[in-house]
């Protein structure tokens, strides 16, 4: 490259039309305007510091934050970095229409990343995923199901104590959603409309005297 000559207006000009050049997407890429909707695929520290402090130049009224992570993100150094009035959004809102009482929020990933680099230095998707479950005043909640090992692989749990049992089960996303149907008392629904898991295991997840240890 050092025999280029390549003159710095020309270099912005092509950073600004990376997504009509390429069809790059996911870097400050605007969605919508009215209202304003920005989608950034950083992921890291560092790219998030760049992302807040540009929307901190943005005036608005109201900051929502739509936001996922694979594993092996450290998240106790990027959550901090979030404006405080724009985390709990969803809860928010919920108390806003009456309805934070009736709810059960599910957020699951469909997929982890690999414990290694690929040729690319980057990691490939593996089915070791994960699952966050909140529900107002949940008295089975603050504690942590499953476990995985130094490599990332899942560990086997006991389903009745959700213990780490080398005699157990590798918790699914089926086990998730089976509970979750006996739960909210829809498992006759599920049945009825095809959609039951009569095979998967029964696991104690909403039992509030089961407490976990990792």
């Amino acid at each position: 490259m050092s025999n280029w000559n390549v003159d710095i207006d020309a270099i912005r000009l092509g950073i600004s039309r990376v997504h009509t050049n390429t069809g790059f997407t996911g870097r400050w890429t605007v969605l919508n305007q009215s209202p304003l909707i920005i989608c950034d695929t950083a992921h890291n520290k560092e790219g998030l510091s760049i992302v807040l402090k540009d929307i901190s130049f943005i005036k608005y009224s109201k900051l929502h934050f739509v936001i996922g992570f694979v594993e092996d993100k450290e998240l106790d150094s990027i959550i901090d970095l979030f404006p405080k009035d724009a985390i709990y959004y969803f809860w928010d809102y919920a108390e806003q229409l009456g309805l934070a009482d009736r709810i059960l929020l599910v957020v699951g990933s469909d997929f982890g990343r690999t414990n290694m680099y690929n040729d690319g230095n980057g990691k490939d998707h593996w089915n070791i995923g994960s699952y966050m479950l909140m529900e107002q005043g949940a008295r089975w909640g603050n504690r942590v199901v499953g476990a995985s090992d130094e490599l990332h692989f899942a560990r086997k749990i006991n389903p009745s104590s959700l213990e780490t049992s080398e005699s157990g089960i590798v918790l699914t996303p089926a086990h998730i959603h089976r509970a979750v149907q006996k739960y909210l008392g829809i498992d006759d629904f599920a049945t009825a409309n095809g959609i039951a898991l009569p095979d998967v295991e029964d696991i104690a997840l909403f039992s509030s005297s089961k407490q976990t240890r990792v």
